[in-house]
């Protein structure tokens, strides 16, 4: 668990800080997902860490791509196609979130598909859930599912 939350944290910080409205799209996703209050605290816990680390360390976006990437990795060999199309998806609509999507979430979000083992067409049917069309990402999900 931890390591999905360092993944949806650091695709959060990418424009400086986990806005309340970010934290609040983390704590739903877990929470829809089953997971218990006392879980849910230790994802606040992980957000809170990775935050402290990121300002601590000057606030660099660049700074995020390799634990970004060692996270993906580790949610990617102990996770399914489901879970991690799960993970796109919401961080998608954390760098949504604000009304644009910046360069520098574009980049790391096409760079987590890769290491989470999703292909790049997983993106625009995870855009498609979010926008409400059908058959966007379920049709994803349940082509590539094994």
């Amino acid at each position: 668990m931890s390591a999905t939350a360092k993944v949806l944290s650091y695709v959060a910080l990418l424009d400086g800080t986990i806005s309340p409205a970010k934290s609040a799209i983390i704590r739903s996703t877990y929470r829809r997902a089953g997971f218990s209050a006392e879980e849910v605290s230790e994802v606040e816990i992980t957000m809170r860490e990775c935050q402290e680390w990121f300002v601590h360390g000057g606030s660099d976006p660049e700074r995020i791509r390799e634990p970004l990437r060692e996270a993906c990795s580790h949610v990617a060999q102990h996770s399914g196609n489901r879970t991690r199309v799960i993970f796109l998806t919401t961080a998608l609509r954390l760098a949504a979130s604000d009304g644009f999507v910046s360069l520098a979430e574009e980049k790391a979000i096409r760079a987590a598909t890769e290491w989470l083992g999703l292909d790049a067409s997983d993106i625009d049917a995870a855009w498609s859930e979010i926008a409400g069309t059908p058959g966007g990402a379920k049709a994803a999900v349940s082509s590539t599912s094994a």
